[in-house]
């Protein structure tokens, strides 16, 4: 990467779910529109607590 603000995708193409991303040294998952709602759900939930 050139600089820090840079995102680089990593990982194949784009799942059903969304893809994963590299942005300042940090791992980002950007979600998909269609899945929006089905993972506010599962947050929301108590699942990734």
């Amino acid at each position: 990467m050139k600089n820090n603000n840079e995102k680089k995708f990593i990982g194949g193409d784009m799942d059903d779910f969304g893809k994963t991303f590299l942005y300042q040294n940090r791992i980002f998952r950007a979600i998909s529109e269609t899945k929006k709602s089905y993972c506010l759900e599962l947050l929301k939930c108590g699942l990734v607590e």
